[in-house]
Order: structure tokens, then C-alpha cells, then sequence
């Protein structure tokens, strides 16, 4: 086998031109698709705005103020004065009269019927006098009335009750 001489292994001079050429080629073709890309965008976009449909006139407002309640009859008024009412109790009362004063007495759920009035509380506290306490403060509140202890049950970690009450 024969070895290479050290003239094979030398650095010429190769002519860089070409190298330069085809890089120009290159960066020609390449901005060469972009473009057209960018014309078939352009095109595309154009052909949408085309066809859509040209924007109707906003509607003119009347100038007398229409009676809001006009389309509604009796039995909707009724419902409708109904839900106000519901929402325009005294929810904060409400809440200040279910909220137990000893710190050891705690509210698990509270279901309240606005339309009814019908308050259930769920609870657990220490122990059957707790509950009792409990059941006092809410007999002596103003917002609420026939308070009915429905359930004791003795846990092992305190005591669960469930109280009905009359929300006024």
C-alpha cells in the first residue's frame, strides 16, 4: 500500500468564487419562495375580506325610553318581585344570628330556603350542653323563630346536632 506524500496532505488554495456563487444562489432561491409564499398569504387574505359580508348599520335607539317591564305580564312581575325579595333579606343579620358565640361550636353546613324561610344548621360542638347554649342563643335572636333541635348524636370527638329554625 502506498502512503501519502506530504504534497497531497498540503494546503492549496482552492478557488472560493464557487463557494460565494452558490451561497448567493442559495440565499436567491430561498428569498425567491418566501416571497412567493408571502403573495399566496396575501391572496388568500385578500380573497376572505372579499367575501365577507359588508357590516349592517347599528340599529337606531329609540329616542323615548321604552317601559322595561312592558312585555311582561302579571304572573312574571309576581316572580320576578319574588326573587328581589329573596334577595333583598337581611342575609348579613342572617349569618350574624346563626354564628354560634362559644369558639368551640362549629357550623358544618347551613341550608337556607329564602322563598320558604326554612333555616337547617348542622353542627358540632364539645359536648350536649354546648348544644343547648347554642340552641338558646337562637331562640333569643330577632331574625329567627320556632327553633326545633332535629338530631344529637354523640361523637367521639364531640357532639354533631342539627337545628331547624324559622328565618323571620
Amino acid at each position: 500500500m502506498k502512503t501519502a506524500g506530504l504534497h497531497d496532505l498540503a494546503w492549496r488554495s482552492r478557488p472560493r468564487w464557487r463557494a460565494w456563487a452558490l451561497l448567493a444562489a442559495c440565499a436567491l432561491a430561498a428569498g425567491g419562495v418566501l416571497g412567493w409564499a408571502q403573495h399566496r398569504v396575501d391572496q388568500r387574505l385578500q380573497l376572505l375580506v372579499d367575501r365577507r359580508p359588508a357590516p349592517a348599520s347599528a340599529p337606531s335607539m329609540p329616542t323615548a325610553a321604552a317601559d322595561p317591564l312592558a312585555g311582561i305580564d302579571k304572573a312574571g312581575l309576581e316572580r320576578v318581585e319574588g326573587e328581589l325579595r329573596m334577595l333583598n333579606r337581611d342575609w348579613p343579620g342572617l349569618l350574624a344570628a346563626i354564628v354560634p358565640q362559644d369558639r368551640h361550636t362549629r357550623l358544618l353546613s347551613l341550608d337556607v330556603n329564602p322563598a320558604s324561610g326554612n333555616v337547617i344548621v348542622t353542627g358540632r360542638a364539645p359536648g350536649h350542653a354546648a348544644v343547648s347554649t347554642y340552641v338558646m342563643e337562637l331562640n333569643n335572636s330577632s331574625l329567627i323563630q320556632e327553633v326545633r333541635l332535629l338530631r344529637i348524636e354523640g361523637l367521639g370527638g364531640g357532639t354533631v346536632f342539627e337545628v331547624s329554625a324559622q328565618w323571620r
